[in-house]
């Protein structure tokens, strides 16, 4: 494995941990809110808890994305992505006015594959 690609992991396995943890604690949340049978001040407590819980799960994929973001390697791509992002958005364009729709959308896949094998040789490269 690569360096970027040990990094990506390791930033990928660190977040599945937390978010495995935050999604445990959700549910407990969930469960005890529906067998609270008595409105009150507990139950607005626990319904406050279960949207912290919410938002630091989302708060935790997005800082897992950013890191991954941040990688030299992938900002040294970054300007391969917006091309093929931009021809993408420029061929999808024709899709509704097209005669030839398979034409068009092997076009996007063809785009969509480059995008993705852009991405794949992050990981490879030091």
């Amino acid at each position: 494995m690569t360096k970027t690609a040990d990094v990506v992991a390791r930033i990928r396995k660190s977040r599945d941990d937390a978010l495995s943890v935050l999604e445990v604690a959700t549910i407990k949340v969930e469960d005890e809110i529906a067998a609270t049978v008595q409105p009150g001040l507990y139950l607005t407590r626990l319904a406050a808890r279960e949207n912290a819980l919410i938002n630091e799960a989302a708060a935790i994929s997005r800082a897992a994305t950013d890191a991954v973001l941040a990688l030299p390697e992938v900002i040294r791509t970054a300007s391969s992505l917006k091309k093929t992002s931009d021809k993408l958005v420029n061929v999808a364009k024709d899709l509704p006015h097209a005669t030839d729709i398979l034409k068009v959308t092997a076009s996007i896949l063809s785009l969509g594959q480059q995008f993705i094998d852009l991405i794949a040789n992050i990981q490879k490269n030091k």
